[in-house]
């Protein structure tokens, strides 16, 4: 099912540049094309992503193009340290009122990190983490 959805993701791109955020659009493509394993494809999208993370508005969420950096590597000791990263930005966006995260579910379950571990574990990379933001129950 989600190489099928992954599939038939995107390719409207007049529609995106009108209705989604470049951020969005950068980390939807690179999941898409992880999903569907074209890490070359993917590579592109997620070095997009890093570039947007580097503005001021993204900056908590720096930990994602490292997280699928290091999926499409297949690099579990730099998933690990992506991971803690990652963490750390979605607190910021749960603890400040301004945070994408506050005041919703986010706050105690970090469903995209949760996601991002779950395509990793698909990928065959051992992930030990067992953070209450993403419980190892849930993980593949």
């Amino acid at each position: 099912p989600a190489a099928w959805i992954a599939g038939r993701m995107g390719g409207r791109k007049d529609y995106e540049e009108r209705n989604d955020r470049p951020f969005d659009i950068a980390l939807g493509y690179a999941l898409k094309w992880l999903i569907l394993g074209d890490d070359k494809a993917a590579r592109s999208w997620i070095d997009e992503l890093a570039v947007l993370c580097r503005e001021r508005d993204n900056a908590n969420f720096a930990g994602y193009p490292h997280v699928l950096q290091a999926t499409a590597d297949r690099d579990e000791p730099a998933l690990a340290a992506a991971f803690a990263e990652l963490l750390d930005g979605h607190q910021a966006e749960s603890d400040d009122e301004n945070g994408l995260f506050y005041g919703r579910e986010d706050e105690v379950l970090c469903v995209w990190g949760l996601g991002l571990a779950n395509l990793a574990g698909w990928n065959g990379l051992k992930l030990e983490i067992d953070d209450p933001l993403i419980p190892g129950d849930l993980c593949v």
